[in-house]
């Protein structure tokens, strides 16, 4: 009998707890392993062995902030590959960063609020290690969730 293979580690991090639980049980439906922690430092991380981080660009006053936790995993010679997913309803931050955040390799940018479709789409897109053909930052934070698109706004933004 062949193995079956293996489910996808995900470590996710916010300092919400409501944000935590609704990642976690979405992300575990297809049978995804998912961590989820409140705060996290580079060993956290090490220690779940992810393949994918999901992060919040702020992670509240404790700890470190989301944007300084994935400098610190790319500077990590075994994480510096690992894909990330970044999560914020701080457009503005994100906006800032984004040169930066565009030259790291692997980094996906998700604004909050975000569409299960959203979080799926991005989610399966960081983990193939593919961008995502969503755009800029700036470009998603103007786009309605996907179940409030109609199907003509849809059918405007596959063909753009």
């Amino acid at each position: 009998m062949a193995d079956a293979p293996r489910r996808h580690r995900l470590t996710v991090v916010d300092n919400s707890p409501e944000v935590l639980a609704l990642l976690g049980d979405v992300l575990r439906l297809d049978g995804t392993e998912v961590t989820l922690l409140e705060s996290a430092t580079l060993r956290d991380i090490e220690a779940t062995d992810p393949d994918l981080l999901v992060i919040d660009l702020r992670l509240g006053t404790e700890g470190l902030a989301g944007l300084e936790v994935v400098r610190l995993v790319r500077s990590r010679s075994g994480l510096q590959h690992l894909p990330v997913v970044i999560c914020s309803a701080d457009h503005d931050q994100i906006a800032q960063h984004q040169d930066e955040l565009d030259r790291m390799n692997d980094v996906f940018t998700l604004p909050k609020p975000f569409s299960l479709d959203q979080l799926e789409s991005c989610v399966s897109a960081a983990l193939a290690r593919t961008r995502a053909p969503v755009g800029r930052w700036d470009d998603i934070a103007t786009r309605p969730p996907l179940g409030d698109m109609t199907a003509s706004d849809r059918q405007a933004g596959e063909a753009g």
